[in-house]
């Protein structure tokens, strides 16, 4: 797949990003953001994820995606999307085995509001 259209639950999201890992050309992912669960809780972690260029979010599918001319600026804004890695343990050779904090690491870190270095 080129694109990757999911919700934005944390199982999903860690499974498409496992599957962008596995792919040669991997695809772009685009979250969905139900916000009508559980006072909204799949936001935060998937504006992390973008934040960080992991994946692309789209808020509220009803208001973004509603008219032509919408629906091209999502396709034009997935076609500009150049998608950081999403690094896990035993990804890189420039890996320091004490001191390394993976992406998903940082990313509930950050969402947890750690900062590193101030621990």
């Amino acid at each position: 797949a080129d694109i990757i259209l999911c919700h934005a639950g944390a199982g999903t999201l860690l499974e498409a990003l496992a599957i962008r890992r596995e792919q040669r050309q991997p695809p772009i992912i685009n979250a969905v953001i139900n916000s009508t669960l559980m006072n909204n809780h799949q936001s935060e972690l998937a504006e992390e994820l973008e934040k960080r260029k992991h994946i692309t979010v789209t808020f509220d599918c009803t208001s973004e995606w509603t008219t032509e001319e919408e629906a091209k600026e999502f396709w034009i804004k997935l076609g500009k999307f150049q998608p950081v890695p999403f690094a896990c343990r035993g990804d890189s050779a420039q890996i320091n085995p004490n001191n390394y904090v993976s992406s998903f690491q940082r990313i509930v870190d950050g969402v947890m509001s750690v900062e590193y270095g101030h621990m």
